[in-house]
């Protein structure tokens, strides 16, 4: 395994393949004990190999291969449980400001919401819109869209985030 990943950080594709495949499942393991979700989990080591490719020349050690991707893994999967934070922070805070249209909302506020969400990208309008008027889950939100669910949460955070500077 030394050899292969010494090929690997000289450029061989082929070889950071080979290195990949003999360590998937185990931090495909270790990212399941972090975020109980199978989506996430191979969310996070796709993320995982996609940094260790553009990384690997800074390997100082190639047989620490499988702890330094293993780390990158965590790290990808604190990153997705921090993101969750967020987003249930912001969901809850929706919730709180703007609970349904059917409950009174200051006639200021929904105006400013309003004028708000028509200034937004169509994309990030729809998103906020399915997300947090209409109940949709981020995955389903996602399917729909046929973009990746990471790109959902990340656009309705930002949306969010814009709106609540402007309330």
């Amino acid at each position: 395994m030394v050899e292969l990943v010494k090929k690997a950080k000289k450029g061989d594709e082929e070889s950071f393949s080979i290195i990949i495949n003999n360590v998937k499942n185990k931090a495909y393991r270790v990212a399941y004990k972090y975020l109980k979700n199978e989506e996430d989990s191979m969310d996070a080591v796709c993320e995982g190999v996609v940094i260790a490719f553009k990384n690997i020349h800074t390997l100082k050690t190639p047989e620490y291969f499988e702890t330094w991707f293993t780390k990158i893994v965590i790290n990808q999967c604190n990153l997705q449980l921090k993101n969750r934070k967020k987003a249930e922070k912001i969901t809850e805070m929706l919730q709180e400001r703007m609970p349904t249209f059917k409950e009174d909302i200051h006639r200021e506020e929904l105006i400013i919401i309003k004028d708000k969400l028509k200034k937004m990208k169509p994309l990030d309008r729809n998103i906020i819109h399915m997300k947090f008027l209409l109940g949709y889950k981020f995955k389903d939100i996602a399917e729909r869209l046929k973009i990746p669910e990471s790109t959902v949460k990340t656009k309705a955070y930002k949306g969010i985030k814009e709106l609540q500077k402007e309330i």
